[in-house]
């Protein structure tokens, strides 16, 4: 009975201790995830300065800094229509302290269709997809084309080799390549030039280096002086664009293209973060949430004409698959 009661006081005593360290631990955890973030965090953006997207993340910035209290870095990684920053950033430690800017569609969906690329849709947890655009078709101020139709006479007669600008793997170089296969144009009889983003693109029109752009239309306002523009990939005409959409366009020429997904910009996480820091997944969401219910950021955004819309995780994924059908469908256009 002794050695019994003995041995009960011990293996209670041991009990008590691993309890107590347990609850340390325990305690350690929850105060490591109470006082995030305790560091600066860093956005990483998948395309160059200027362009549609790091307008977005540039804009976001000090809005999240403040709301979290810590420093975000902005850190602009171009290159191979986003794949390179994808890359990088899923190569991150995944805990909360690295968020990720881009147009996921459609360079993020495209990016997982070509070859040599490793990571799906399902790397990712969308926080949310905030900011919508459209691309406008647009010819050099001082073209004698007025019209899609025009154009697309033009590069059917190939009269002359007309230089057109994209930005790698957009929405853009699609949206040309359904029309030009809808007219059985050659890629050959173009000159296309790939840029990293839509400020590169527009500046080479400016600088009249270029003779047409497909390009977004957000930012494209600025340069309105020196272009034309000739229609806007909608579904329905748009107030801050006096211009026919494209299937509006094509009316003429007999033959309609289907549409092409909007331009999705938004911001995200690596998929796991959410179970192994749910504290630290749930402060981001709620921080993006809480800002788009800010009027006073509203403003502030659409001054800067950047979207706020609020779509949340669950929306964002939906929409991001259903437009990830449309591409691999025409994924053959998009090899080329």
């Amino acid at each position: 009975m002794l050695y019994s009661q003995k041995l009960s006081r011990h293996f209670f005593g041991l009990t008590s201790v691993v309890s107590c360290l347990l609850l340390i631990v325990l305690s350690t955890f929850l105060r490591a995830e109470e006082s995030y973030p305790n560091k600066p965090i860093e956005m990483i953006v998948g395309f160059g300065a200027g362009g549609s997207t790091d307008t977005l993340a540039r804009s976001m910035a000090p809005y999240l800094s403040k709301i979290l209290n810590v420093p975000i870095h902005v850190r602009n990684i171009p290159g191979r229509g986003s794949a390179a920053a994808i890359e990088a950033f899923l190569q991150t430690t995944n805990d909360g302290y690295t968020i990720l800017c881009s147009a996921f569609s459609p360079f993020f969906l495209e990016a997982i269709l070509r070859e040599g690329n490793h990571f799906t849709i399902s790397d990712l947890d969308y926080l949310n997809i905030q900011s919508y655009g459209f691309d406008v078709v647009a010819v050099n101020g001082e073209s004698p084309i007025a019209t899609l139709s025009e154009l697309l006479l033009a590069l059917k007669e190939s009269t002359k080799t007309l230089k057109i600008a994209v930005v790698e793997n957009s929405n853009g170089y699609f949206l040309l390549r359904l029309m030009m296969e809808a007219m059985n144009i050659p890629i050959s009889t173009i000159e296309l030039h790939r840029f990293d983003s839509d400020y590169a693109a527009r500046q080479a029109i400016v600088n009249g280096e270029m003779d047409v752009i497909f390009v977004s239309s957000k930012g494209a306002e600025l340069i309105r002086g020196f272009i034309t523009p000739l229609a806007i990939n909608a579904q329905e005409r748009q107030l801050e664009w006096d211009i026919p959409t494209v299937n509006e366009a094509l009316t003429p020429l007999g033959f309609q293209i289907p549409h092409v997904p909007d331009y999705m910009r938004g911001f995200a996480v690596q998929q796991s973060l959410k179970d192994l820091y749910p504290e630290r997944y749930d402060k981001l969401h709620d921080a993006f949430m809480l800002l788009m219910a800010k009027k006073s950021v509203q403003r502030d955004l659409k001054a800067n004409k950047v979207g706020g819309t609020w779509t949340g995780p669950e929306n964002s994924t939906q929409m991001l698959n259903d437009a990830f059908v449309i591409f691999q469908k025409y994924n053959y256009l998009l090899e080329k």
